[in-house]
């Protein structure tokens, strides 16, 4: 099956375990206060930070992240176990951490971003991170 669909399951499955809620709230979070940090950098232009680095950038990397480490076969039967009653009470802390360091990495970024518009010079280069 196609890369669209095996996506397209991940989506299916972060809106069922509520963890797409929980990104939403992230980003929401992470955006306001980087505004109150930054607030000399003009709307505009954090503005643009929020349409790169925003919801769709984060969510995305979260998307593929799942689609790195699960094949379409084990996506579907983690929907139909999260669809379960036992499943709603499972989480896995090893893979929750790997989404914690994928979190801290995007704000890392974000923030560096944000120094970079505010013009600040004290930005270290080998910290920086694709």
């Amino acid at each position: 099956m196609s890369e669209k669909r095996k996506l397209q399951l991940v989506e299916t499955l972060l809106k069922l375990t509520k963890e797409w809620d929980a990104y939403v709230l992230s980003v929401e979070h992470g955006f306001g206060m980087l505004r109150v940090r930054y607030a000399s950098i003009p709307d505009e232009e954090f503005n643009k930070l929020k349409a790169e680095y925003g919801h769709d950038y984060y969510v995305s990397k979260i998307i593929k992240t799942y689609a790195e480490d699960f094949s379409e076969k084990e996506i579907e039967d983690l929907i139909a176990f999260h669809s379960s009653p036992l499943g709603k009470k499972v989480v896995n802390s090893e893979f929750v951490g790997k989404l914690s360091k994928l979190t801290i990495n995007w704000a890392t970024i974000l923030d560096i971003k944000c120094q970079e518009c505010a013009g600040v010079r004290d930005i270290r280069p080998d910290k920086r991170m694709n």
